[in-house]
């Protein structure tokens, strides 16, 4: 969700400990009905935790096929959409250090350094740009590249589902419903599944990464744009939707031979990705569909986006590719804690790399692979645990070492993954990959959808909710009386959302957060992948002072849920989802400090409880998910 050290490092006693005693302002209560209990999952599942008292069955929100939505038969429309988001130089104040010129530390700290805001917009009021992600008080002092608000919009029969994806470290279920609002009714949507890339280079849309505990890094003027563009992109997209047909890729890192120089396939996923956690599995797959104009006409590309100085990018190709999306887990944090110009991050590499062409090892001696034009559609999966720039063994195409942070790194493996992409879709012998084209006429789309409560036990987050960090209802307490974890005493809710899509073959499920790779592939299975580089492949290092033993048994994970006629291959995680709630962590492996929960890690490998709704959450989420997917309409 953000950076190692956030909640523990700045959260100082006095805080908490007055919110958690009932000061501090009064959030939305009230009750919320539907909400259901899980039946039995595939696997067994720990009732520990979970609710008590008995609760009536799910009933999803909206089933499609189904009412408004009778037939997905007939020919597969598809239009896309690309709208920026960035916050232009010129739009956000700047950080001035006690010289007088523009602060050259990366965070904002007046009381030691003497540092200043200054209205350089003019507009009367100190707003720069907080920068989301690692720790608070980064503010921007100008763009690297853009962000967007990507929308790709699928119709058949009278089904039209939309996915919208924005450059942003999170966007909240409430915000989400917001951009929904701004639709008109005679568009036709049946629903628009929204998501984050999770970039931690673009301006704070979350709250907690203001200038210091007390204030929000939400800017009320920049939340609008996000809204008000999401909605332009979904809008555009739907007016664009042509007949088109499909090519669904998909292959694994594991596969791929970093070393042309050795006999033999030598994989090194290292090159693109790592984790910082134990156990170190990851989910190496790449997912992509790409979308055809049936009639070869040309599709828009995405525009351009110069600034004053017309250093940012032209528009993309036009071609009859009208999008391409891609589902890929790993941390868009490579440009490093101490950058100051807002991106996109590696997500901008790989979106330029598919649209436009990207260079090989062979670049020199062979001509580049060409892009395959449209609009390039990010989105990312099973990330948790610390999956993306750790651990990594970045090398260039001859072998040299890249540093490891960095704008340089960024662009690499944003470049280096679009290319094998392309490869995926171009070269017969690059490396095993599937690949499979449908003339449209054969893809019809499904989907169900549920909202139900989880329980805010972290404390960090009452103190967010309360003090007015976040921008969020919470529900079900008493905002007279004290919230406590460690009495499981007046613990908010708060409603969040689970999907369960179809797209011809290929399954997708959603989750409202970052979930941790193991628990979409599993631990005791093929794809449950530790690379051999990594303690001789095996995921738990050794550590005496925190031991981790995997359990003997396969745990219960997403793959598991899928239908009887797909195939492992082609399901879908859908990370950061309709919702953004932090990480999911497995039960086996969570563990809290024993004093202080969630304000300080239990060790250094559990970061990711002082970023999680608790450790309530994954159970009731997997049951919730089991739920759904079991459902059946009378």
């Amino acid at each position: 969700m953000g950076h190692r050290w956030f909640w523990s490092g700045f959260f100082g006693f006095g805080v908490w400990l007055a919110v958690l005693t009932g000061c501090g302002a009064t959030p939305s209560h009230g009750d919320v009905g539907g909400d259901v209990g899980a039946q039995d999952a595939p696997m067994a599942v720990d009732d520990a935790g979970v609710d008590a008292a008995p609760e009536p069955p799910l009933m999803p929100e909206q089933i499609c096929p189904g009412r408004g939505c009778e037939r997905n038969n007939g020919d597969l429309w598809a239009g896309a959409s690309a709208v920026p988001i960035t916050p232009e130089p010129g739009t956000f104040d700047l950080v001035y250090g006690a010289d007088g010129m523009l602060d050259d530390d990366p965070f904002f700290d007046p009381g030691r350094d003497n540092d200043r805001i200054v209205d350089t917009n003019g507009n009367g009021r100190l707003d720069p740009a907080w920068i989301a992600g690692f720790g608070m008080g980064r503010p921007a002092i100008g763009v690297r590249n853009d962000q967007w608000a990507r929308a790709l919009a699928l119709k058949n029969g009278d089904t039209l589902l939309v996915f919208c994806v924005v450059d942003t470290v999170g966007y909240m279920i409430n915000h989400m419903d917001e951009v929904r609002s701004l639709l008109p009714t005679n568009l036709g949507v049946d629903y628009v599944v929204m998501a984050a890339t999770h970039t931690h280079e673009a301006r704070d849309t979350v709250g907690i990464w203001g200038p210091d505990p007390a204030t929000t890094g939400l800017d009320p003027d920049y939340m609008r744009l996000v809204r008000e563009r999401s909605a332009q992109a979904i809008r555009e997209a739907v007016e664009r939707l042509a007949p088109v047909r499909v090519e669904a890729v998909s292959f694994f890192l594991r596969h791929i031979d970093e070393d042309l120089s050795t006999p033999g396939v030598q994989p090194e996923t290292r090159r693109y990705l790592g984790d910082n956690r134990d156990p170190y599995i990851i989910d190496d797959q790449i997912r992509v569909l790409r979308f055809i104009r049936r009639d070869g006409g040309e599709a828009p590309g995405t525009p351009p986006t110069p600034d004053a100085s017309g250093t940012r990018e032209p528009p993309g190709p036009r071609s009859s590719t009208v999008a391409t999306l891609i589902n890929f887990a790993s941390h868009p944090e490579y440009e490093g804690s101490r950058e100051r110009l807002l991106s996109s991050d590696f997500v901008h590499w790989l979106r330029i790399a598919v649209e436009r062409g990207a260079d090989g090892p062979d670049a020199d001696e062979a001509p580049d692979l060409p892009g395959l034009g449209g609009i390039a559609i990010f989105w990312n999966g099973p990330l948790g645990s610390q999956i993306g720039p750790n651990k990594l063994l970045l090398r260039s195409w001859s072998g040299e070492p890249l540093p490891d942070e960095g704008p340089i790194a960024s662009q690499h493996v944003g470049l280096r993954l679009g290319y094998r992409i392309l490869q995926a879709f171009f070269d017969e012998v690059a490396f095993p990959r599937r690949r499979r084209e449908f003339d449209g006429s054969d893809f019809p789309i499904s989907f169900r959808r549920a909202r139900f409560t989880l329980r805010v036990q972290n404390t960090a987050y009452h103190i967010a909710f309360r003090s007015g960090l976040f921008d969020r209802p919470v529900y079900n307490y008493d905002p007279s009386r004290p919230i406590s974890f460690q009495r499981n005493s007046n613990i908010p809710d708060i409603i969040t959302e689970l999907m369960v899509i179809r797209l011809g073959p290929i399954q997708m499920f959603t989750i409202p957060g970052e979930l941790d790779p193991l628990l979409f592939v599993g631990i005791h299975n093929e794809r449950a992948y530790t690379p051999p580089s990594y303690n001789g492949g095996n995921p738990v290092a050794e550590d005496p002072e925190d031991p981790l033993t995997l359990p003997m048994e396969e745990i219960p994970h997403v793959l598991q849920l899928r239908d009887e006629d797909v195939e492992r291959d082609d399901v879908w995680l859908l990370g950061l989802t309709n919702d953004f709630l932090g990480y999911f962590v497995p039960e086996f492996d969570y563990k809290l400090h024993p004093t202080l929960p969630f304000l300080v890690r239990a060790s250094r490998r559990h970061y990711e409880e002082t970023n999680s709704l608790g450790p309530e959450a994954w159970p009731r989420l997997w049951r919730k998910l089991v739920e759904l997917v079991r459902h059946r309409s009378p």
